[in-house]
């Protein structure tokens, strides 16, 4: 049988681990090499999981199934048997039991996003993650027993996690949430109607759901965390299914509506701190996001690369025109400076993943860290994956090539898991808390003062330093005014950030002309706002590893 796949997608055999240089030269730099199995993974993503996403996307949507032959309610998602034996081998090469298994907790997981970056079926891996991480951290014994070791398994036919916490009327306002939960005799109950965005429902054996316990307390503070399995003790369903939704993209994940009608439920963590508890857990998936993200616009500007290669235009191929090829070096520092990024998030929040409320300073520095990482590479990734499309022209509007569906998977990078503004919002919340701003500052300072390089683009990091220390100061006199410039006192914090990690990459050891001249592209363009000054010499191998 013929097989013509890599003439629709360019990069069809490359394996996004080994292959990926700069992905492998900052882990290096991180002192945290990749393990064999990350490997397997990448070369598994570029062979049989492109192909049946892509599949899944354009032919092979789940479906609810709400009633058995026999006229019994069994609210059924199925998937095609070629979606179920990925996500079993996704399984089986440890996407999940590492992140609980190796040092640090989660970090192993947290490079399997950048590797697999494909929002649908990633988001079923990501939500079994949270729920074996917080059943981990959280549950008493019993609960551990009960459901722990199915979780966490390597096995293709282990368990499936959600999780359920935004509701119709409040979104990402968890205090809005009306679903309640009574403590009876046979153990914990939930009631709610309106579990409006439940995503792998169907596919999950078990889901994390926010609830108000009796007596129900206003806001946000009377929330607590409780794991909900999907059938009852007798075998019947444990809530109901309403519908699932009909999205532009993540199609591979099943999205619907959930009614809680006195399902079964366990407790996680002490009542009293439901919220933060909620919060953490979230705070997994928001580094997984900001990951896929990236993941998603390398894989966007590999297949973009790689056609600019062969497409001839004007006597010449495209990317030895000067103005496209100033789009893809701009493309690669967007990417290349948002992954760095990323990897420091994930290994601030690995370093601190065994926190527990009130927590340590450091997980609150994760914290920062993770709003201004999502926001950023969800930006970013939107940003990249549509110029992308651009260099493909008309054709890479067409679905039946890759750029449209990568493009599509990256949009919602900005939304799931609170929406642009909520990160704000909550960065801005944390940076209100005297004691955080100072010790983030404390360390903005002291990678400022121990830059390894002087000249144009240290001089500008340091007076960006200069002016938003002053400017951040500033905008604090009044609640409104704070507010009102959360998102851009986030955006600045986060591309000066962003220059200083990458800057100690392309300057240190091992450190390329090619780096540092994508760090200056970078800073350039978000901090000094002005056309950058780029001699084409200077940006050999930057690109051409990709072809």
């Amino acid at each position: 049988m013929r097989d013509q796949f890599h003439h629709l997608f360019l990069t069809h055999g490359v394996n996004y681990c080994r292959d990926d240089r700069p992905f492998q030269e900052m882990l290096k730099f991180l002192g945290m090499a990749p393990r064999e199995h990350h490997d397997l993974l990448g070369a598994f993503v570029g062979e049989e999981m492109m192909e049946v996403a892509d599949s899944i996307d354009h032919g092979a949507r789940p479906v609810l199934h709400t009633w058995g032959l026999l006229g019994e309610r069994i609210d059924f998602v199925r998937i095609s048997p070629e979606h179920r034996r990925v996500l079993g081998h996704l399984r089986e090469l440890r996407t999940i039991s590492a992140g609980l298994e190796d040092a640090p907790r989660l970090w192993s997981h947290f490079l399997s996003g950048y590797l697999i970056s494909d929002a649908g079926l990633f988001c079923t891996i990501t939500l079994t993650m949270q729920t074996a991480f917080a059943v981990w951290k959280y549950g008493d014994p019993s609960t551990k027993e009960r459901f722990l070791s199915s979780l966490a398994t390597d096995s293709p036919h282990g368990a499936w996690g959600a999780t359920f916490y935004t509701e119709v009327q409040g979104g990402s306002d968890l205090g809005a949430n009306v679903t309640v939960a009574r403590e009876t005799p046979e153990g914990w109950r939930l009631w709610g109607p309106n579990k409006y965005f439940t995503s792998n429902v169907g596919l999950a054996d078990v889901a994390l759901v926010t609830a108000k316990p009796e007596p129900v307390r206003p806001g946000p503070k009377g929330i607590a965390l409780f794991l909900v399995p999907g059938l009852r003790a007798s075998g019947e369903p444990n809530f109901s299914l309403r519908r699932l939704k009909d999205k532009m993209g993540t199609r591979a994940v099943p999205t619907g509506e959930v009614e809680l009608e006195g399902s079964e439920a366990f407790l996680l963590g002490e009542a009293s701190h439901g919220i933060y508890t909620a919060l953490e857990i979230l705070n997994i998936a928001r580094v997984d996001n900001a990951l896929a993200a990236v993941g998603l616009a390398r894989k966007a500007l590999w297949e973009a690369y790689r056609y600019a290669v062969h497409r001839q235009a004007f006597g010449k191929a495209l990317r030895d025109h000067p103005l496209l090829r100033r789009d893809l070096w701009e493309m690669e520092a967007e990417v290349e400076v948002g992954l760095l990024l990323a990897l420091c998030t994930a290994r601030a929040v690995s370093a601190t993943a065994e926190d527990r409320p009130p927590y340590s300073e450091g997980y609150f520095q994760a914290r920062l860290l993770t709003h201004l990482t999502k926001a950023l590479t969800s930006w970013m990734s939107q940003e990249v994956t549509r110029s992308c499309l651009e260099v493909l022209g008309g054709i890479g509007f067409l679905e039946e090539f890759p750029l449209a569906r990568l493009h599509r998977e990256a949009l919602v990078t900005s939304i799931w898991e609170g929406t642009s503004n909520i990160q704000a919002l909550e960065f801005l919340d944390l940076w209100n808390r005297a004691p955080v701003r100072e010790a983030f500052w404390k360390e903005v300072l002291r990678r400022i003062q121990s830059l390894p390089v002087t000249g144009p683009t240290a001089d500008r990091l340091r007076s960006e330093t200069e002016e938003l220390s002053t400017w951040g100061r500033g905008i604090l006199e009044d609640r409104h005014r704070g507010e009102f410039y959360a998102k851009d006192l986030l955006t600045r914090v986060g591309h000066l950030m962003a220059s200083l990690f990458f800057l100690e990459y392309a300057h240190g050891p091992g450190g390329t002309d090619a780096a540092r001249t994508l760090l200056d592209l970078y800073v350039a363009r978000h901090i000094a706002h002005r056309a950058p000054d780029v001699p084409d010499p200077r940006m050999e191998g930057a690109l051409e590893w990709m072809a």
